[in-house]
C-alpha cells in the first residue's frame, strides 16, 4: 500500500511544469536557431520528468517494512527498526502543518532520532491534515500489525 500527497503533488507539479515551460520558451526566443521539433521534444521530456517526480515520491507499507519511495533509490526501514509512528506538528512559511514522523529504535545519530515523512505533509488551512492524520494512522496500524507477529 503506497501513500502519497496526490492533491498537493499534482498542484505543485503543474506549477513547476508551467514554470519550466516558461523558462524553456524564454530560451527558445533567445536562440531562434533551435528547431521546433527539438523544442517540442525537450518541453515534453521536461514535463514528463517533473510529473514523474511528483507521482513517484511517497511511502509504501510492505511486508518487510516502510519503503521510502524516492526519485532514484528507494530506502527500506524494517518494521523491527521502528520504535513509533506518530503525527508531529510543525510550522512552515505558509502555516501550521502536520508531518508524519517515524521514530527509529536504534537511530544512526542522536541528532536524528527519526525520519520526517515530509512528502506526506499538508497545511491545516487547506484541510489536508485529515488526510495526513488518516495516512499516519494507517501506517501506524501496519507497524502495530507487524509488531504483533
Amino acid at each position: 500500500m503506497a501513500f502519497r500527497a496526490i492533491g498537493n503533488g499534482v498542484f505543485l507539479a503543474v506549477c513547476v511544469v508551467v514554470l519550466a515551460e516558461m523558462c524553456l520558451l524564454a530560451v527558445y526566443d533567445e536562440f531562434s536557431s533551435i528547431p521546433d521539433q527539438v523544442a517540442v521534444i525537450i518541453s515534453i521530456a521536461v514535463g514528463v520528468l517533473i510529473l514523474w517526480r511528483f507521482a513517484r515520491v511517497g511511502v509504501a507499507a510492505t511486508p518487510t517494512g516502510l519503503k521510502l519511495l524516492n526519485l532514484g533509490r528507494d530506502e527500506l526501514i524494517p518494521w523491527t527498526a521502528i520504535a513509533d509512528i506518530r503525527l508531529d506538528e510543525g510550522e512552515a512559511s505558509l502555516g501550521a502543518t502536520a508531518i508524519p514522523y517515524v521514530e527509529l529504535a536504534d537511530p544512526p545519530s542522536p541528532e536524528e532520532p527519526g525520519v520526517l515523512l515530509s512528502c506526506l505533509s499538508g497545511y491545516t488551512f487547506r484541510g489536508r491534515n485529515r488526510r495526513v492524520t488518516r495516512q499516519t494512522a494507517k501506517l501506524r496500524q501496519h507497524w502495530l500489525d507487524h509488531q504483533a507477529h
